[in-house]
């Protein structure tokens, strides 16, 4: 009876805790931010400009000279923010755009002896085209935009928003380019044109709370914004499919190169065949996995115009046979010589006493090692990204360029392939206590 007590005091108290982590984890900080003025709300909005265009191209900082943004009236949010009401002046970006989009876009990309410019250089004349535009005086707006002011440990912060940005400089941030233009040439319009802006409003809850927002917002922006989890889904895919095919011509080389190298080491014969198999074990066995794959792409097929999944299938499919080979030698090595001798008095030839009697016991001996270079060759894969092919390492690697978050597209490629690798370590243990279990039989 008293230790049926305890376990419910136990239990009622773990409750509670859990309870209280919860709403510590999941309730924001409601306190306010403190009182300013409507001239100390003007300085914050100057200054937060001001340093917002730091080292940002001519065009943009002409653009933010233009800028006038003078605070009216101020009100509290409902979470630590004031919301500051401002009379604006500033550059209608789109209606620019409008006007002067076909001649940015008419920028030659080569010079007059037919070489390409640099992207610096066609950013240049982007730039002067849109102060050009900023000077003739003709593309100005005014209006009332309220601004975000939010506090958080080291004081005030001004949140420029996307709206924000497009408000002030109309339709900025909503140029897209309709027609196809050379990659340097889109930059620098874009480097005339388009401000940047923070994406996120600044985060002012709790620290754990606060990490949680932070863990989710990392996790959209590599996975669910732009649909990029397809690049890793898609990588998985290949992967999968380059270790199954170089898997089955791994197998097959293997037992080939093993047969012959028995054979020798049992009859003397096939000497050519076995020098030539030592020779491919010794290269193989002897340079890197990613040395081959260039070596084989590069040198070999790329001339030939073979493309580059081929080139993955032979270089991981020779790779993983001359391992195989030396697996499968050791298994008919190591099944006794008698069983030869046995198989041969009862009328069977070399051929047939190979087929028929050594190589099934060399199989169920070799099985977990075979299985294991399979795991081996499914890691052994992530080099393919070296000649160009989007398997699932460079699908994470693609995702980090894009984001420029590395931590969550690596980690979870190291799981996946910690995944498959558990997954197929555990099928060789079955595979193991099946194997032990008809032994015993």
């Amino acid at each position: 009876m008293k230790n049926k007590k305890l376990l419910i005091t136990l239990a009622v108290i773990l409750v509670a805790v859990i309870a209280v982590v919860a709403v510590v984890i999941f309730t924001k900080n409601e306190l306010y931010a403190s009182e300013i003025t409507l001239d100390e709300a003007q300085t914050l909005i100057d200054s937060s400009v001001e340093k917002h265009f730091e080292g940002t191209s001519k065009s943009m900082l002409a653009m933010a000279e233009m800028l006038k943004l003078e605070a009216v009236s101020l009100d509290y949010g409902s979470e630590k923010n004031i919301l500051v009401e401002c009379n604006y002046t500033g550059i209608d970006a789109e209606k620019m755009w409008a006007d002067i989009g076909d001649e940015l876009l008419n920028i030659p990309t080569v010079d007059e002896n037919g070489r390409a410019r640099v992207a610096l250089k066609i950013s240049l004349d982007a730039v002067n085209i849109v102060l050009d535009a900023i000077g003739s005086g003709d593309y100005v707006q005014s209006g009332k935009v309220t601004l975000e002011l939010f506090e958080k440990e080291d004081g005030l912060v001004l949140w420029k928003s996307r709206d924000f940005i497009n408000t002030v400089f109309k339709g900025s941030l909503d140029i897209t380019f309709d027609r196809s233009v050379q990659t340097p040439l889109a930059n620098g319009i874009k480097k005339a044109l388009i401000p940047e802006y923070e994406k996120r409003a600044p985060d002012v809850s709790t620290g754990i709370m606060k990490l949680w927002n932070n863990t989710k917002a990392t996790f959209k922006l590599n996975f669910i914004d732009d649909a990029r989890w397809q690049y890793i889904a898609k990588g998985l895919l290949i992967t999968l499919r380059i270790t199954a095919i170089s898997v089955i011509i791994g197998i097959v080389l293997g037992f080939l190169v093993a047969i012959v190298r028995t054979t020798h080491d049992k009859t003397g014969k096939a000497k050519a065949l076995n020098w030539i198999c030592k020779i491919y074990l010794t290269v193989i066995r002897g340079t890197p996995v990613i040395v081959q794959l260039m070596i084989i792409y590069f040198v070999v097929l790329m001339p030939l115009g073979v493309e580059k999944m081929i080139a993955a299938y032979v270089c991981f499919g020779i790779n993983s046979g001359a391992y195989v080979a030396e697996i499968i030698r050791g298994g008919i090595m190591a099944v006794d010589a008698g069983q030869m001798e046995a198989g041969r008095s009862l009328g069977f030839n070399y051929v047939q006493t190979m087929w028929y009697i050594v190589i099934p016991q060399t199989i169920k001996a070799v099985l977990p090692s075979l299985a294991n270079e399979f795991i081996v060759l499914l890691k052994e894969s992530s080099v393919a990204s070296y000649i160009g092919i989007v398997d699932l390492t460079q699908g994470g690697n693609i995702i980090r360029g894009v984001t420029y978050s590395a931590f969550m597209p690596l980690v979870a490629v190291a799981l996946i392939y910690l995944a498959l690798v558990m997954g197929l370590s555990k099928l060789v243990t079955l595979l193991e206590r099946r194997l032990n279990k008809s032994d015993r039989g």
